[in-house]
């Protein structure tokens, strides 16, 4: 299959089928990816990368093709991706990115790949920026964000986020991606073992790369070993439930009559804690489908979202950042 700028180079000329958005007309480049061409303006470009600045100072000699009096740059990027990192720039390098769809979180990927790809560094951390109210760095966020995710709320696949965290080296963000991973996913999800025949079965591209599959692993039977201490102690609790010793209010004006104490003996909250027990250990047997990988994770007494955050924190050696 020839190529866009294969074609363009023989016949000289955009077939208008081939013009994708955006397309200025009075535009002074002509930027070429593997099926859509853009016209665009050099000044935009050259404001926010430093790599477009010494690719047009190399544009300079006879082999560079020329249409409608426009320099041609062909590039290896997706029309989608480059097409979001224009219209960026025409918004003054995107002074905010929404993040409230699958359709956004994709915008906001080809985005952050192409300003990290290109050096447009202001536009690399505004994205970066956005990236973080959903995937914070800090306790204080990481609280705010859970607060927040209650309901229906959208939130992003935190597979793709952390592979394009992974390839923009956004390490930041990471702990958090795979916390919130490792605590709303369960194992079968992330390794396609499915207990319900009617999961659907995620695509090759939500895969998490071998290192985050071991991480993943690693974070669940963390917390499949905090549940096992949260249900001991809970059945301890109902073994050794009892009523305390109560005394008998005495009457107005007078003594308490003879020895009416209630005496220690079991209490509803037995059986109540059994219920609880029981519902904990049938969600930990759930959470354990067949072909899940076991790990032992020792020295580990208690599991909480931010104890999650902190041991993944120290898994990929970030200094994660401990405000309150």
């Amino acid at each position: 299959m020839v190529s866009l700028a294969s074609w363009i180079a023989t016949h000289h000329k955009i077939p208008p089928a081939a013009r994708g958005d955006p397309w200025f007309n009075d535009g002074n480049i002509i930027l070429v990816t593997h099926n859509r061409a853009f016209k665009f303006f050099k000044d935009p470009l050259t404001h926010q990368s430093e790599w477009f600045i010494r690719r047009f100072e190399e544009m300079t000699d006879d082999s560079v093709e020329m249409i409608d009096d426009c320099p041609v740059l062909p590039l290896e990027d997706t029309s989608q991706d480059f097409s979001s990192f224009l219209h960026a720039l025409d918004d003054d390098g995107g002074v905010y990115f929404p993040l409230e769809s699958d359709a956004e979180f994709n915008v906001l990927a080809g985005i952050l790949l192409l300003a990290t790809k290109y050096g447009a560094e202001t536009m690399r951390a505004k994205a970066l920026s956005t990236m973080e109210t959903r995937f914070p760095s800090t306790l204080g966020g990481w609280d705010q964000m859970r607060e927040a995710s209650t309901g229906n709320q959208w939130r992003p696949d935190r597979i793709l986020a952390i592979n394009l965290v992974r390839e923009v080296e956004a390490f930041s963000i990471l702990p958090t991606a795979m916390a919130s991973l490792t605590n709303d996913t369960s194992a079968g999800e992330i390794f396609g073992v499915f207990l319900h025949p009617n999961t659907p079965q995620r695509r090759n591209s939500h895969q998490l790369n071998p290192i985050d599959a071991r991480h993943f692993a690693v974070m669940k039977e963390f917390n499949h070993v905090s549940i096992v201490i949260m249900l001991k102690f809970i059945r301890g609790i109902g073994r050794d439930c009892t009523r305390p010793p109560q005394q008998t209010p005495s009457m107005a004006g007078k003594a308490p009559v003879g020895a009416k104490v209630l005496q220690p003996r079991a209490s509803r909250c037995h059986s109540t804690f059994s219920q609880m027990a029981s519902m904990l250990l049938e969600l930990l047997v759930l959470e354990n489908p067949v072909g899940y990988a076991d790990f032992v994770v020792s020295g580990i007494f208690q599991a909480t979202p931010r104890s999650v955050f902190e041991l993944m924190c120290y898994l990929y050696s970030f200094p994660c950042y401990w405000s309150l």
